[in-house]
């Protein structure tokens, strides 16, 4: 083969490579991301780690019982290739029997209940991982499980008929969810 053949050859090679190897036309469905509320159940908790309880449970002692109730929900959302924005915009519950507390302010009730700074430490590790962030944040990939708390005086009247009120990539997606 003569050396020009030979360059050609080796020219017209490595365009083809380049060329079956470029990214094409973006997909549509890569950026959807989608969004669901729902009432938590216990295996939408991973394993908190230690002999520690879930910190999603009220902590009720043998003898005594918590004044305060939980309800987690959890947030479940689906992003295509990630990098989606999602934003809290409200999170209450129809006539003030139960209010929702953010991520810091979980912690912060948390903390103000126990003593003991191990299981404090090893919940706010757990709670940062798991509690939907406040303020804006930038998804990941593929699907991730956060959870809200509301919270109201033991025992807590139903059905509380929650609202919720997202911003996803500048599109407002509303949810009503009724606890019975």
């Amino acid at each position: 083969m003569k050396p020009v053949h030979l360059a050609f050859a080796v020219s017209l090679s490595l365009v083809l490579v380049a060329c079956a190897s470029a990214p094409g036309k973006p997909d549509a469905r890569a950026s959807v991301c989608t969004l669901d509320l729902r009432i938590a159940t216990s295996r939408d908790f991973p394993d908190v780690g230690g002999a520690f309880p879930s910190p999603y449970e009220p902590p009720d002692g043998l003898i005594f019982k918590s004044d305060q109730d939980f309800v987690v929900l959890t947030v479940e959302i689906e992003s295509g290739s990630g990098g989606n924005s999602l934003q809290v915009l409200a999170i209450d519950a129809e006539g003030g029997q139960a209010v929702y507390l953010g991520r810091a302010g979980f912690i912060r009730w948390w903390k103000g209940r126990s003593w003991y700074d191990e299981r404090n430490r090893t919940w706010e590790r757990y709670l940062h991982r798991t509690y939907l962030p406040e303020g804006a944040f930038n998804t990941k990939r593929g699907k991730q499980l956060y959870h809200v708390v509301l919270m109201g005086k033991r025992p807590l009247a139903k059905p509380v008929v929650m609202n919720a009120r997202f911003l996803v990539d500048g599109e407002e997606r509303s949810f009503v969810v009724t606890i019975e």
